[in-house]
């Protein structure tokens, strides 16, 4: 069931909400309204999967339970161990036995593993809440609110990644409360800007780069405008459906009077990549800040511990964005010795030469690190070229495909490199 579908707008969301604030003034009733909804949304995508969920939130919560009794670290550490072997199962099998036998030159036949829905979601959710726990910032919580945070339709499937600190505190206010109306307001215009971004812009610019795309997997070159077209067009139709469907469930979670966190801020209005992920899926981000970065070592330790922990997040984001599973050795290394090569290459380039006129301008008392056409293309490379080159690598059916329609054509027209 789809947000922009119509059981979802004209039977879904209406008789939920009618059932809620009919229960307005009892929270546990409706806090089991939100839930059975939840349960309902999430099986009408694929009821195979209801059970992996219930089992997933059930044993989590079981750990909190067992943790308050028995208040041993390694039971929090077990649990979280056990959800990362779970989602690891689901998304990296095929590609780590793939490349086992890849590198022993054995022929391997992918596991028909289908990926449960939103499995990311509400795994890194409830290992936020484990940590939390082992870090003395988290209660243990009643079984039905643990449940509806887990389980909450509007983000259960694609985001935002909402803590527990951020949401479950709010079951109990009541509905009614003042500003139910302009809660109610706001969700329904959220709602609207997120179906908006989804039916009319991502899925218009959508059908454009399908039939480019398709054009190159059918063997044929695209040209120099062709290559550009797909790329901003595939660049726009992510970006109109992430931030849509976040738009969607903020919304959503406003007409039931939760307030759930911003997911997306522009990120194409950048000044950094740094800057960019801080605007790209934000609480993705914030996540693997706080639960993977800092607890690395973050830059507490030193440069090297710094770097080590910065490469582990970055390829956990890229690999959490761009669904890299499916990437063989062989890919891997076509990439390493070709389009990636010369990705880096002219971006070590310029990296040098910035830094080479930024010690110039030091020595000389000037800035001249700051000249317009070095700054320019170096922050143009940054901020469009950046992300354009990661969605183009996650459509892509092979890395040969992104050699031939934009690494020759696009890094000529984005960036003209200082050798020449």
């Amino acid at each position: 069931m789809l947000f922009n579908s119509q059981q979802f707008l004209l039977i879904f969301l209406p008789l939920t909400l009618i059932l809620y604030f009919a229960l307005a003034g009892r929270e546990s009733p409706r806090i089991w309204v939100l839930i059975s909804a939840s349960l309902f949304f999430y099986a009408y995508w694929d009821l195979r999967f209801l059970p992996l969920l219930i089992a997933s939130v059930m044993l989590n919560w079981s750990c909190s339970l067992l943790y308050a009794s028995h208040p041993y670290k390694s039971i929090l550490i077990a649990g979280v161990a056990l959800n990362l072997l779970i989602i690891g199962f689901f998304k990296y099998t095929n590609f780590i036995i793939g490349s086992v036998a890849a590198t022993a030159g054995v022929g391997f036949a992918p596991w028909n593993i289908i990926l449960p829905l939103g499995i990311s979601f509400f795994t890194f959710q409830q290992i936020s809440y484990l940590v939390d726990l082992k870090r003395g910032t988290a209660p243990v919580y009643p079984f039905h609110k643990y449940l509806l945070y887990v389980t909450f339709f509007p983000q259960l499937i694609a985001g935002p990644i909402v803590r527990h600190d951020e949401i479950i505190g709010q079951y109990a206010l009541d509905p009614m409360r003042e500003g139910v109306y302009e809660r109610l307001s706001k969700g329904f215009v959220l709602l609207f800007i997120g179906l908006f971004k989804k039916m009319i812009l991502a899925d218009t610019v959508a059908e454009t780069a399908s039939f480019l795309f398709n054009d190159a997997a059918a063997g044929n070159t695209l040209s120099f405008y062709g290559a550009w077209v797909a790329a901003a067009a595939y660049t726009l139709q992510i970006y109109y459906d992430f931030s849509g469907y976040s738009d969607m469930a903020i919304g959503l979670g406003s007409m039931f009077g939760l307030s759930i966190p911003v997911n997306f801020n522009a990120p194409y209005l950048a000044v950094s990549i740094r800057d960019f992920w801080r605007r790209w899926h934000i609480t993705l981000s914030r996540f693997l800040r706080d639960y993977l970065y800092i607890p690395m070592g973050g830059s507490r330790f030193g440069v090297p511990r710094q770097i080590t922990a910065l490469m582990v997040t970055m390829l956990r984001i890229t690999y959490a964005n761009m669904e890299l599973t499916q990437m063989t050795l062989r890919e891997s290394k076509f990439l390493q010795k070709s389009a990636l090569k010369k990705v880096l290459s002219i971006e070590t380039e310029y990296i040098d030469r910035f830094v080479q006129t930024l010690k110039e301008g030091i020595e000389e008392g000037i800035f001249k690190a700051f000249d317009p056409k070095v700054m320019g293309n170096f922050i143009a490379y940054n901020m469009f070229f950046f992300p354009l080159r990661s969605w183009y690598f996650r459509r892509s059916v092979s890395f040969e495909e992104v050699e031939n329609q934009v690494v020759d054509f696009t890094l000529a027209a984005l960036l003209k490199k200082p050798s020449d």
